[in-house]
């Protein structure tokens, strides 16, 4: 066998087993940062729980502004999740529905979601949340389970940045977080530079009638009906600069009247909140609002939602 051969064969061999046991301590690693940072902390399987708990009136369903802008109460359980986009929203709520059978839903409403940037970039897929649904979700592996491996990299930046896996805004009894940020203390400049980035959102949103969103909407109304439940479709108010950087957009005002004769045609209520007046200090920033803004915006929903029904 020539010498170069043997050689050749050393190599890869030795390639193979240093590569299989760095691939070994390396899943050993994350596994453990996963059980031991992870699973104790992260608010996803406060969640879990909260979405599997026995049937309840009523469920609110939403992203990160309705996640922080509802009070979730015993009765209408606060089901948003941060960075949610429209169709993951729509299969979280199918889902809900299948298993519960609620009464009501309180739906979000977003015009961002029309964006390109949400419709196209959210998270639809909700694969891995319906398999750790599973009354005995205990993958041998957990760091591979799709609960958690499409957010491997972010935890290890997170341990690798040296911080803290306890969450700074938990998820609330009922649902929903608390925001303690005030968007009044912001200096003008940051305002503006905020304002500035959060215009790109709002650019490019496409004819609401015929937009993937706008028919995944009518198409979820149509499911819902089928099944006898009240609705209230939502949309939350933003800072005072933002509601005049959206009334420059006129096609903010089509998802907006959208919403409205998509609502009416399903026997569905809406109520639009986005001009809404309210100080800056009831917001943490542009458009989420903080514990405040919450607080006011909740019973505002209560009150208006099913004829008043949630504020009896």
């Amino acid at each position: 066998m020539p010498s170069s051969t043997s050689s050749f064969r050393r190599f890869v061999v030795t390639f193979v087993l240093c590569s299989s046991i760095i691939g070994g301590v390396g899943l050993a690693g994350t596994e453990y940062l996963v059980r031991t940072h992870i699973a104790p902390n992260h608010n996803k399987y406060a969640y879990l729980e909260l979405f599997k708990r026995a049937p309840v009136d009523g469920a609110v369903f939403g992203d990160s502004m309705m996640e922080g802008g509802y009070v979730g109460k015993a009765n209408m359980l606060n089901l948003a999740q941060g960075g949610e986009a429209f169709f993951s929203m729509e299969k979280r709520i199918r889902l809900y529905v299948d298993m519960h059978q609620p009464k009501r839903l309180i739906i979000q409403a977003g015009v961002h979601h029309f964006a390109p940037s949400w419709s196209t970039n959210g998270k639809s897929d909700i694969s891995g949340f319906k398999e750790a649904l599973n009354e005995n979700f205990s993958p041998l592996l957990m760091s591979m389970h799709a609960f958690h491996r499409h957010e491997i990299f972010l935890y290890w930046k997170k341990w690798l940045e040296g911080s803290e896996f306890i969450s700074t805004r938990a998820l609330g009894a009922f649902g929903g977080v608390t925001n303690l940020e005030d968007y009044s203390k912001e200096n003008a400049e940051q305002k503006a530079i905020a304002l500035r980035q959060e215009a790109n959102y709002w650019s490019g949103i496409p004819v609401p009638d015929t937009s993937a969103v706008g028919a995944g909407l009518i198409d979820l109304l149509d499911y819902l009906n089928g099944r006898n439940i009240e609705l209230c479709l939502v949309t939350l108010p933003v800072v005072k600069p933002m509601q005049e950087l959206l009334r420059e957009r006129p096609r903010v005002a089509e998802v907006i009247n959208f919403f409205k004769n998509t609502a009416d045609a399903h026997h569905a209520q809406y109520v639009n909140y986005i001009n809404l007046d309210l100080a800056e200090d009831y917001f943490a920033d542009q458009w989420h609002l903080n514990q405040k803004g919450a607080r006011v915006f909740t019973d505002l929903v209560d009150r208006s939602c099913f004829n008043g029904a949630m504020s009896n």
